[in-house]
Parts: structure tokens; sequence; C-alpha cells
């Protein structure tokens, strides 16, 4: 597909314009095309093309049927400006800034042409309206344009230093280091959206112990994380528990913290299970995880929290900490599967109070969202008025905004809208104007065809400077790689692809969309699910939102194909 920048959004452009530049696309890589520039200060032209060979094409189009009447002169539409004398100044005014780029450097040749789409010229014809026919395109013209072009430019040749001062004239701003400036300012603002809400825990100051409520991007991690680390630095420096569900938040987690010490006191991060082996160990017992499906959920449900329940019990347990900070607190069940609906406990919560030194009156932070609790686990297990109850001190606040997103970004999560998703859809608000960014890319793939669309994606990513290999995370419904579309790869392109927990500096890394909750990404790469309005199972189509939710600026979707199983 040839290469684009465009001056304005092309829902602004003139219909003329946008059929035309349906033709266009077709058009291989190796041709760059601008649409829409300005020439002679305050006039805009339609299209600036550069192809492989010739040159440059200034390329004005006229809708309709393009007429002039001798006897008047007149012809239809705007009389203003004859359409051939619009484009001569066009051409004049392109030409200018390419010498003025140029430096004395060697220019492209530059061509003319009136594009006349719903015009078909007699074979033979010389003149149009009083125009040479060598300026104009007509409809058989554009529809086979590597002809014309062909015709136009009779087989130049365009030296790399003309190809150079054109980039420089008219496309410097899509060059990968004018985009990767723009992709970085763009998640410096997505930053300080999310910074800017730190204000809150300013004003909830005096609260011991709080419960904050968000949907899909608004900042609950960061929330977090800048909790743990306040609770953190209050005087004379406090221990303090920053804990989430699955490992690879918790590894995100860790990082932060390694990066950004406490002055005084100290956060330890840990995930749901990394704390309950290391509960285990206290007690000097062996983590037995067994391999069959059933006896691991057996485990987990039934032999884990009776354990604890009895290590934090024993007489000789002591509590280590003096607050807690919980993310992605609704995964984390205020009932035992072995407790009746009436009971008074507050499950995992139980044991977490244990753990505090003061108990269920230490300084406490749960940060959740009940939407984004996965479908295959009991619904009625969390319950925030269950954990009100519990932490008697506890003020429940509901945080409005999503700041993490671009408005491309933005809009298509609004679109993912089913029974299922409509709750998290409906959170999904922003205050203010988004920061823009790249559209989000759909791609259909046949059986054995997303390796190599993945590839493309990324080769074209890291080429054109919107993010480095580091930036990148690729989601799947499935829990391990292997499992998926992906599973013979060991590697995209140049660069190595590894499960999410042995990524290293340089890889790409892979890990299942239930496992990236809470995490977010400049650039996700989402694979395995049909497109969105042709799924019906509701696991499905929370994958599909929750995956596509963890991208900041850079979404693809590679999609199966309905037909493809």
């Amino acid at each position: 597909m040839a290469r684009w920048i465009y001056n304005r959004p092309y829902d602004c452009c003139d219909e003329s314009e946008l059929a035309l530049a349906k033709q266009l696309a077709i058009l291989p890589d190796d041709w760059l095309i601008r649409w829409g520039f300005y020439y002679h200060r305050d006039h805009e032209g339609d299209f600036l093309i550069l192809g492989p060979t010739g040159g440059v094409l200034v390329l004005e189009v006229k809708g309709g049927s393009f007429r002039q009447f001798a006897l008047t002169g007149r012809w239809d539409g705007p009389q203003k400006d004859h359409p051939f004398f619009q484009l001569s100044a066009e051409w004049d005014g392109v030409i200018q800034r390419l010498r003025k780029v140029a430096c004395g450097r060697t220019l492209p040749f530059v061509h003319k042409a009136l594009a006349l789409p719903e015009v078909l010229l007699e074979p033979g014809a010389t003149q149009f309206c009083g125009i040479d026919r060598e300026f104009i395109l007509d409809h058989s013209n554009l529809a086979d344009f590597a002809v014309a072009w062909e015709r136009l430019f009779q087989r130049r040749k365009v030296t790399a230093e003309a190809r150079q001062v054109f980039v420089e004239a008219y496309a410097a701003e899509s060059q990968p280091s004018a985009i990767r400036h723009f992709i970085g300012e763009t998640d410096r603002i997505l930053l300080r959206h999310a910074t800017a809400e730190f204000e809150l825990l300013d004003m909830l100051r005096e609260n011991r112990q709080i419960l904050v409520q968000g949907g899909p991007g608004t900042g609950k991690t960061w929330l977090a994380f800048e909790q743990a680390y306040r609770l953190a630095e209050r005087e004379p420096g406090q221990e303090v528990l920053l804990l989430c569900y699955n490992l690879a938040l918790a590894r995100t987690l860790a990082g932060m913290t390694a990066k950004r010490v406490p002055k005084r006191g100290r956060i330890t991060v840990r995930s749901w299970e990394g704390l309950a082996r290391e509960l285990y160990g206290t007690a000097r017992l062996k983590w037995r995880e067994p391999r069959d499906y059933e006896e691991c959920c057996r485990f987990f449900a039934e032999e884990v929290p009776a354990r604890l329940r009895q290590i934090v019990r024993d007489k000789k347990f002591r509590p280590c900490y003096d607050a807690l900070v919980v993310d992605e607190a609704q995964d984390h069940d205020t009932r035992f599967a072995d407790e009746p609906p009436e009971s008074d406990g507050a499950g995992w919560w139980n044991v977490y109070g244990k753990l505090l030194r003061e108990g269920n009156g230490a300084p406490l932070a749960a940060f959740y969202d009940p939407g984004q609790r996965p479908l295959f686990r009991d619904p009625n297990a969390f319950d925030v008025a269950r954990l009100r109850r519990h932490f008697t001190q506890a003020l429940h606040v509901k945080l409005a905004n999503a700041l993490r997103y671009t408005r491309p970004v933005f809009e298509f999560l609004k679109r993912l809208r089913s029974e299922t998703t409509a709750p998290l859809v409906d959170e999904l608000r922003h205050r203010g104007q988004l920061p823009e960014g790249p559209d989000v890319e759909l791609y259909d793939a046949a059986p054995g065809e997303t390796p190599s669309k993945v590839n493309e994606v990324v080769t074209n990513w890291i080429a054109g400077g919107f993010c480095r290999v580091d930036d990148i995370l690729i989601l799947s419904p499935h829990s391990q790689k292997s499992r998926s579309s992906l599973a013979r790869c060991d590697q995209i392109g140049a660069w190595p692809l590894v499960e999410h927990e042995r990524k290293q500096p340089g890889q790409l890394s892979f890990l299942s969309v239930n496992k990236a909750k809470g995490l977010d990404s400049l650039a996700v790469i989402l694979v395995d699910l049909q497109p969105f309005d042709r799924l019906a199972d509701a696991h499905d189509q929370m994958d599909y939102f929750m995956g596509a939710s963890r991208a900041r600026q850079l979404l693809a979707v590679v999609q199966v194909q309905a037909n493809s199983g």
C-alpha cells in the first residue's frame, strides 16, 4: 500500500478526492502520496505524488462533468479561477518550495495534471476544454494509474538526492524522527493527565482507608503506586504491602518501585499467588500445585484459602506491614467458596488484615473495577459493600474519566459494545480534548497468516518511528503462546518472541489478555479473535475489549477470518 501523508482528516475532504484516494491506495509501498498541501501561503492543493520513477505529480481533482462553453468562456462551477490556472499556480508553488529546500541540490522533475474521474475522453483526443491532453487524467487513466504515470514521465529516474529534497519539503513530519517525537510527546501528555489525578490523593490524605472505583484507563494503577509511595514515606517510614492479582502486573509494579525508591519506609510488591507462596514458606509448608486442571482449581479455591487462614491465625504469626494498597481489587474475593453468603467474613481480606500491625484499622487503599472481574469467576465472590463493612473507616470514591487513551483508541473502544461489554463501555468517559494519534489498524488473517501479518505490523511500527520493540505487547485470549496462532514463532522479524514473564530488553512480549489486567502499553497487537461484531461468546467479547483497552496509542487487531474456524 502507498505511504500516505494527510494535511487534514480524510472525512473533511471532497467526495471526488475520496473516490480518487481509494484508487491511489492500491499503489505499492514505494509510492509516497501527500493528500493536501499549501502553496502561496493560504491556498491548498489536492495531491502530491512521488513515484518510484519519474518524479513528482501535482494532481488537482475536479469532480462532476467538467464543461466549458466556448461562446462565453464560462464553465460549470465557480468562475473565479480556471481550474488549469489553479493547477499551474500549485505547480509553480511546489517548484518554488522545492528550490528553497534543495539549497542547490538536484530537484525532482515536477509534472502537473487535472484529474477528471467522471470524464471519459475520446481516444485520440489532443485537447479538452482548451487544455492539452498531456495535462489531463480522465476516468480511464485513473483506472490504470501506473500506465498513465509512464505516459506522463517517460521513464525518467528519480535520484536519491531528489527524493530526499521532496521528503524534506513535503514529508518531513512523516519521517521516523518526527513520528517518534510526536508519539513521545503524546505519552508525556497522557502521563500528565494521569499524574494530575494525584490531586485526589492530596484531598483524601486525612482518610486512613479509601476504596477507589474506576473504569478502564482511569489511572487506578498509577494512583495505587503513588499512594503506596506516599504511605511508605509517612513519618517515621512505613512498611507498605502493594498487592495485585496477576504476576505480570506485579512484575511491572516491582519495576516501578525499583526506579522510585522511597526516601524512608519500604514498598513490598506481591502478586496474590506470590503472597500465598511466601506465607506457605513462613509456615514451612511446601507449595505443591497440581498439574491436573480440576485438582488445580480445587487447590486454589479450597486448599490454599484454608491453609492461609490457619497460618495467620497461629499464635506465633506476626504481622509485618503498616499499610496495604491493593490494585485490581475486584479479583481478590471478599468471600471464600466454603463461606455461606450470609457470613460476615471478608474472604482474602481477612487474611490481608492479619498481615497488618493495626489489623483492620491500618491505612488501606483498594482500587477496583467490578466490570473487569473475569467472567469465569463467581461475580458474587467480590462485594464492595462487604469490604466496606470489614474496613469500617473506608471512604468510597469513583473516578470519572479515562486518562490513558488517544482519541482514535478511545473512540474504537466506545464502539465495542455488546450486552457483556456495555458496563465497561458506559464507564468510558473523558474530560477535555483527547490527544491525537494513529488510527486503529484492523486486519483479517486466514489460517497461518497471523505470524506474517504481525511481522508486518511490528516492522512498520519500528521502522516508522512509532515505537521500540520493548513498547509492544502481543495479546491473545489463549493462556499460553503454545496454544495461540503464534505457537511456532520464536521470532517475529528480527526480534525474539517470548512469554511476558521471561521478556528481556529487545524482545517482543506475549501475554494472555486475562493476565494483562492492570497493565497498559504504548503499542498492543491483539490476535486470535474474530471481528467484534461476529463474536457471539461473552468471554470472547470481553477478551476483545480488555485486550484492546491495554493500548495507549498504537493498536492493531489481527482478526481471524470468520470462515477459518
